[in-house]
This record gives C-alpha cells, sequence and structure tokens, in this order.
C-alpha cells in the first residue's frame, strides 16, 4: 500500500470497489419486502446505505 498523508489509497479504493455488493443486496431485500416505497427520497437512503458499507467494510478488514 502506498502510503501518502497518512491514506491508504488502495485499501480505500478496495472499499469503495467492495460496498457495491451489499449495497445491491439490500436494495433488492428492500423491493422483495416492499420497504423501498417507504424510503424516500430513494437517493439518500441507498447513498446512506453505501457509505455505511463502505466505512463497515474499511473496520472489518484495515483498521489496526
Amino acid at each position: 500500500m502506498l502510503e501518502i498523508d497518512g491514506a491508504f489509497f488502495p485499501a480505500w479504493l478496495v472499499c469503495l470497489l467492495l460496498a457495491f455488493i451489499p449495497t445491491l443486496a439490500a436494495r433488492e431485500l428492500l423491493r422483495r419486502t416492499g420497504l423501498e416505497t417507504h424510503c424516500r427520497p430513494l437517493s439518500l437512503t441507498y447513498l446512506g446505505q453505501y457509505v455505511s458499507f463502505v466505512l463497515l467494510l474499511w473496520l472489518i478488514f484495515f483498521r489496526d
């Protein structure tokens, strides 16, 4: 990993890419259960889920 000003770029890029999988799974779960209609605005709902999954993956794989 390359550290520039304390940021490990490959590590957070991996988290950004991998977070799409649980976000899409959560979207499908909400759609199938019918709860997606209650999650308005959808763009903020899924953005919040995505950011949460990115941070969770960072904590799971890259904390010291």
